[in-house]
């Protein structure tokens, strides 16, 4: 049962260890459950808090109240307010996603700022018991993995929920015994959202069913939790043999993906949150005995199946490596063989200047170090095992003459290199060591 004993004591072991009080940014709706969060935060006295409402302009003059009574509450309480309004609706149309969606990122995206600016350790969220039967259930619903079916995570970053134990008929008792003032939303009622279907139809079918149905599913959410945890490990076990990051980029071992028993649970497993849906996992499976270069996009990333490799890219504004030029004279002793791999050496006084950075283009030709005759740096570039996608990422350096004179870090062009004759270098270097 809610009490303030039980509430503090969920709260200990939720709260991050900093020096002093914790600094905790409430999130409060002015519905039972925030306020009575506000409350048990209020009477227990061992953090340092502050409320954040978000008026999301869905309900007229409903919103304004409910803005105006935690205001309110916080003045008698003296506890600091911190209020935003918002058009959610436009948010909405605006990105093509639901109302409710639209809510949920543009509060958190502010919880988030506000605890960067005030300094706050931690957001506390109150959902319950019921939100997170709920949202297991949606999530099967929708279709998910067993991660879906964990519930809602008491600690996720800095955002904490110490009242997720309670059910909402216990804190609903608690607020009522306790005087806890609280405004009721009129749309909870309603049943246009699915969340509320689940709520108001068919959640109190499944309690006639087992009385303590709430408490059931809590505890299968557990269950899978430690479970999704135990894969989570082996899965990790897998890093630096199955798949691969660096730079951004998830790169997994296309040969041993297909010696995997459980293959396509690991594909599942590293790609589903990325976004990419369950035809589109189907078909890079497929793609694995097959040709390079095909793509899988979402609204996020990019899947490339290149030779040896799946390769999974952020899609994002591409941005060119910094490239930094230095003319020296030829030190004594000087050797172009060890240069760092980010550095390459040229004849400085058979280069044009000034120089250009871009990327490269079809029909782009140089001489690559070595070779007699030219090459498609295209064609190069594959010879390095790049992908048809990471090409695009890819730096030359061209003179004034519009010469390639380096595929850089990778090859200068032939005949721009040192030689026993040169007497001036061109450093090339590409980002800072």
């Amino acid at each position: 049962m809610l009490s303030q004993k039980a509430f503090d004591e969920k709260l200990q072991l939720l709260l991050p260890s900093v020096e002093g009080a914790p600094k905790v940014l409430l999130a409060v709706s002015g519905g039972v459950d925030s306020m009575t969060m506000a409350a048990l935060f209020s009477a227990g006295g061992r953090c340092d808090i502050a409320v954040a409402h978000m008026n999301f302009s869905l309900r007229g003059e409903e919103s304004d109240c409910d803005e105006r009574f935690v205001a309110d509450w916080c003045g008698t309480s003296g506890v600091r307010f911190f209020c935003k309004r918002v058009d959610t609706a436009s948010y909405a149309a605006e990105h093509g996603i639901s109302i409710e969606m639209a809510a949920r990122n543009l509060r958190y995206v502010w919880f988030e700022e506000l605890a960067d600016e005030q300094g706050f350790d931690c957001i506390a969220v109150a959902h319950n018991l019921n939100d997170s039967v709920e949202t297991m259930y949606l999530n099967l619903l929708r279709g998910t993995g067993l991660r879906g079916l964990c519930g809602i995570r008491a600690v996720n970053g800095r955002i904490i929920r110490p009242m997720l134990d309670f059910s909402r008929k216990e804190i609903l008792e608690y607020a009522t015994a306790a005087g806890v003032g609280w405004r009721t939303d009129s749309t909870n009622a309603e049943s246009e959202f699915s969340r509320n279907r689940l709520r108001n139809n068919v959640f109190p079918e499944l309690c006639k069913i087992n009385p303590s149905f709430l408490n059931t599913a809590a505890m299968e959410a557990e269950r899978f939790s430690r479970i999704d945890g135990l894969l989570s490990d082996i899965l990790e076990s897998k890093r630096g043999s199955l798949f691969f990051s660096g730079d951004g980029v998830l790169k997994i071992d296309v040969g041993v993906l297909k010696k995997e028993k459980y293959a396509d649970y690991w594909l599942f497993r590293l790609l589903d949150r990325y976004g990419f849906n369950e035809s589109q996992l189907e078909d890079i499976l497929e793609s694995l005995d097959g040709q390079t270069g095909l793509r899988f996009s979402t609204s996020s990333h990019i899947a490339v199946k290149a030779r040896d490799f799946i390769k999974v890219y952020p899609l994002e504004d591409r941005v060119l490596p910094e490239v930094v030029f230095e003319v020296a004279d030829v030190p004594e002793g000087f050797n172009p063989a060890a240069a760092p791999a980010n550095v390459q050496y040229l004849d400085a006084d058979k280069v044009q200047f000034p120089l250009s950075v871009r990327e490269p283009e079809a029909g782009d030709r140089f001489r690559p170090l070595g070779m007699k005759g030219s090459k498609l740096v295209n064609d190069f570039l594959s010879e390095q095992n790049i992908d048809v996608y990471g090409k695009s990422f890819q730096t030359v350096v061209c003179d004034a003459s519009g010469a390639i004179i380096c595929v850089a870090p990778y090859r200068i062009d032939d005949r721009f290199k040192v030689t026993a004759q040169t007497m001036r270098l061109l450093e090339i270097k590409i980002g800072r060591e």
